[in-house]
């Protein structure tokens, strides 16, 4: 080697050989420069939008410019560079029509993929990206490959790494990595159990005195409870009502003022001085909201007396058999049914304070 300089030098001289050493150093640097002159892109990932193996599936792009601005178009290479699973050889491919969309956010807060013509397409393990407005420098970008099959799955679960290179203005690149594994979804099992919630209140202990004493002259009711429903039962729920008297009771008086025909409505307020007792329902609540249509709650025909506000002297008898007094069409929410009792007495009806009676009001759900 010295030899070899020696005699170049002789040949040359000495600014000869300044020249040819400028000349190797130049050389160099040229071969350096193209090997810097791509940088890798940054804050980047590939989202499959389905991870299994052998599956379609869509796909998001995030990826930042380098310092380096203006490209134009993207590759993305699913086969990858750097000796790692190749995606084609499993099997897995890519479309060649591709719908692509910029997108904002992306969870990064990243800017859309900018361009007024954005088109992508697909060969062989690559897509190519094309249309793209020239890119800013150290921006995060984000965009949708959306056609259901952009790219199918390989049929072997591992990990792969794909390649996305700046094309037009930039030939920045990254090497990402993406998994594809045996299943990607996971099936979640519940149950939601029938209920039925019936609950009597508005009446302190269950007991619903009349307001005032029974007279001859007008009807008299009680103040009345208030029946509380929920339930889940698609096909609604009903209500029913039974009596241990078949009417108010006395033992001190031995007397019964009788109850009206069970199962039908009479009117006591006209027939006052006439023996009469019965059941009354004067409201009904549908209840709040429901997961679905909340069904319609009413009264039985021959105990509703929701008419003018309940402020009337209509009820249904009842006696020892259970009659229904009320049904829903379906699941109900706090939907609710005040009831009363109501009484005439004849002017000889014999006098008491322990007249009575006992009512037993059921419910149930129909599922």
């Amino acid at each position: 080697m010295h030899n070899s300089l020696k005699r170049v030098r002789n040949r040359l001289g000495k600014t000869g050989l300044i020249l040819l050493c400028l000349l190797f150093v130049a050389a160099n640097l040229g071969f350096l420069a193209q090997i810097t002159s791509a940088a890798s892109l940054t804050n980047t990932y590939i989202r499959l939008n389905r991870m299994k193996t052998g599956t379609d599936s869509t796909m998001r792009v995030v990826f930042k410019t380098t310092s380096t601005g203006g490209a134009t178009g993207l590759t993305i290479d699913m086969n990858g560079a750097d000796g790692g699973l190749s995606w084609t050889s499993n099997s897995g491919t890519v479309s060649a029509t591709q719908a692509i969309t910029g997108v904002s956010g992306c969870d990064v807060s990243a800017t859309a993929l900018p361009g007024g013509s954005l088109a992508a397409s697909g060969s062989g393990a690559v897509i190519t990206v094309t249309g793209v407005t020239a890119l800013s420098a150290t921006t995060l970008y984000c965009f949708d490959l959306t056609t259901a099959n952009s790219v199918h799955t390989p049929t072997s679960a591992g990990e792969y790494h794909p390649v996305i290179t700046e094309t037009g203005g930039a030939t920045d690149s990254v090497t990402v990595a993406v998994r594809v594994v045996t299943n990607d979804q996971v099936t979640v099992n519940a149950t939601v159990p029938p209920t039925f919630n019936f609950a009597i209140s508005s009446c302190a202990g269950n007991i619903d005195n009349f307001t005032a004493n029974l007279t001859a002259s007008a009807v008299t009711s009680t103040a009345g409870c208030v029946v509380t429903v929920n339930t889940n039962a698609l096909n609604g729920w009903f209500a029913w009502a039974k009596d241990s008297n078949t009417g108010l009771h006395s033992a001190t008086a031995s007397h019964t003022v009788a109850s009206v025909a069970a199962g039908s409505q009479s009117d006591l307020s006209s027939s006052t001085g006439t023996e009469g007792y019965g059941l009354g329902i004067t409201s009904v609540s549908q209840g709040g909201s429901c997961a679905g249509v909340c069904g319609t709650t009413s009264a039985i025909a021959a105990y509703d007396s929701t008419a003018s506000g309940g402020a009337n002297g209509l009820v249904g008898g009842v006696d020892t058999t259970s009659r229904l007094i009320a049904s829903s069409t379906g699941v109900a929410n706090g939907a609710t049914l005040t009831f009363k009792e109501r009484a005439n007495i004849n002017a000889t009806t014999p006098p008491a304070n322990d007249y009575t009676d006992l009512l037993t009001l059921i419910g149930a759900g129909f599922f």
